[in-house]
């Protein structure tokens, strides 16, 4: 069944699970992510590693000539690497930190505009609600005064033409009625 509705439920309900604003969020999380992983650029890594190279049958010797030869190599090791591009790592963190700034506006803004949206919508449907209201109650007063008018003329107090003038005003008004009502639909 409908149930009524109120703007600050509008409004909550519109940040609540709107998938915009849903997608704005996820960005800023990669973002922040893309500042992190150019911050830790600026520190040393450890790398181990393992090597195994192998060949067997032919192989060409520096003169030309082919010969027979089956190598193999090992290798095992552990290795400190500690290379600093600095002009490069920090243009990085700073791009990825402008990126993250740019992503968190982008998120604001996302919010403001669904929840200004959703007012908007709220609005409307005040406005058509009251559009209906309005109508239905031009149509209920033209309905008792065509009711007069006819009692009246039946009486012969009033013009005839009078009635068929007030007859024609109703069906306007039930004419505006119905237009309220699908115009509230389409909004």
């Amino acid at each position: 069944a409908p149930q009524p509705i109120d703007l600050a439920t509008t409004l909550r309900l519109a940040g609540a699970d709107n998938l915009s604003v849903k997608i704005a969020q996820a960005k800023l999380a990669e973002a922040r992510a893309d500042a992190d992983v150019a911050r830790e650029r600026l520190f040393p890594w450890v790398t181990a590693g393992l090597g195994f190279r192998q060949h067997e049958n032919n192989l060409q010797t520096v003169e030309g000539r082919i010969i027979d030869a089956d190598k193999r190599s090992f290798s095992a090791g552990v290795g400190l690497n500690a290379q600093w591009d600095l002009g490069e790592v920090y243009y990085q963190k700073l791009a990825a930190q402008q990126r993250a700034r740019a992503e968190e506006a982008a998120l604001t803004t996302q919010r403001q505009n669904t929840v200004t949206d959703a007012a908007l919508a709220y609005y409307e449907l005040l406005r058509a609600t009251a559009t209906i209201g309005i109508a239905t109650e031009a149509l209920a007063i033209s309905e008792r005064h065509h009711a007069q008018l006819v009692a009246s003329a039946a009486a012969g107090v009033t013009f005839a033409g009078d009635v068929q003038r007030v007859a024609t005003a109703r069906a306007r008004h039930e004419t505006a009625v119905q237009q309220a009502r699908e115009q509230a639909l389409r909004s």
